[in-house]
């Protein structure tokens, strides 16, 4: 399948080199070949060799002697073609001769004119309405046949209908589709073949390509992502606090008595990592430990986003007479309600990311013992 749009290749080609504009319609004659490309590139002048066109709109209003590549949004070709067609995009309509073969694929393709060779149709909606001087493969979720195919037929469908002049003068095989459901006129094809899709079949359906969610379904998947990650920041932080309670009840108490120190102390801890990785990478042979280096400071990261998520929760909790939670049911209470909360308000619109950074800076200002800070805070 991919190989047959692979000329569109040389198309892309030349709009990397400049050749065309982003904002203008743009077209270049080469060696009897045209390129165009634009925003609604109209090729309403025969064209001696090939055509390649890509926009938002593609119209072929002029004869193409030599094959026809296009990708737009919407495609129309009113214009006979002399060699092959190769289209893709969302609306496709051939209404003019194809001499050869055709490959089409869209979310709506619709041939109202005849295809000398064999017809390839991928998409959710195929109105077949010419005939096919080939065979015709294709895969949709609903098709409409009333042209003539000269060939055999392979269709993987839900829904098909047929028109008046449908006929098919080899195999008739229907996918994923039953006898009863597809109701095929008697003698519309020589022989009519029913084969069911292979267990675990669906995702390699090309009808799939095409299927959208749901909204619910994208709500349902936000809400059960929320939820899971809610769920490991709280088990993390409880098991933090279950392992080392000591220390974790001194960085949270430092947290209630030095927020802005230890926001610092995160803030410049990470930029030490961070600086320190781009002077090793100055000597050459420290830039092999840079992957490294980095990881490293993406783990230390997620720890802080961890235990600065507890540290929240906690002090949420806290009264004026409690320090931090000593219990396993206060710390998974502080664990549970710091990183909910902490993820809500990851959800606020462009200050999302920065609250994110922030709890990730103070837990990492909290990952360090009291006495490396710096100052009067290492006595605190």
């Amino acid at each position: 399948m991919i190989r047959h749009f692979a000329p569109l290749l040389a198309l892309a080609a030349l709009l990397s080199t400049g050749v065309t504009a982003q904002e203008d319609d743009t077209a270049r004659d080469f060696a009897g070949d045209r390129y165009l490309s634009g925003t609604a590139p109209d090729s309403s002048t025969p064209v001696s060799g090939d055509l390649f066109a890509a926009g938002e709109r593609v119209d072929v209003g002029g004869a193409v002697d030599g094959a026809a590549h296009l990708a737009a949004r919407r495609i129309s070709l009113t214009a006979p073609v002399g060699d092959d067609l190769y289209a893709a995009g969302m609306d496709v309509r051939v209404a003019a001769p194809v001499e050869s073969a055709a490959t089409l694929a869209g979310y709506d393709v619709e041939v109202a004119a005849p295809v000398g060779g064999n017809l390839r149709a991928f998409g959710r909606h195929l109105a077949i309405g010419a005939d096919v001087g080939g065979s015709f493969i294709a895969a949709a979720q609903t098709i409409e046949l009333s042209g003539t195919v000269a060939g055999d037929a392979d269709l993987t469908v839900d829904d098909i209908s047929f028109g008046p002049g449908a006929s098919v003068a080899g195999t008739l095989t229907l996918r994923g589709i039953t006898e009863e459901e597809a109701a095929v006129p008697d003698g519309l094809a020589a022989e009519v073949r029913y084969l069911e899709l292979p267990p675990g079949a669906e995702g390699l359906d090309p009808r799939s390509a095409v299927e959208l969610p749901g909204l619910g379904k994208i709500v349902l998947a936000a809400m059960v992502a929320f939820v899971v990650g809610v769920l490991i920041v709280a088990a993390l932080a409880l098991a933090i606090a279950s392992l080392a309670p000591a220390r974790v009840e001194d960085a949270v108490e430092r947290s209630f008595m030095a927020p802005g120190a230890t926001l610092w102390a995160g803030i410049l801890t990470l930029s030490l990592i961070l600086g320190g990785a781009v002077v090793l990478a100055l000597t050459g042979i420290g830039a092999l430990a840079l992957p490294l280096i980095f990881f490293a400071a993406f783990l230390l990261a997620a720890a802080g986003y961890v235990l600065g998520a507890y540290a929240i929760g906690a002090r949420i909790l806290r009264d004026e007479t409690q320090g931090a939670p000593e219990r396993f049911v206060p710390r998974a209470g502080a664990a549970l309600l710091g990183a909910f909360v902490v993820a809500l308000l990851a959800l606020v619109p462009f200050l999302g990311w920065l609250i994110t950074l922030g709890v990730a800076l103070l837990g990492l200002g909290l990952i360090l013992p009291a006495r490396a800070r710096m100052g009067e805070a290492a006595t605190v």
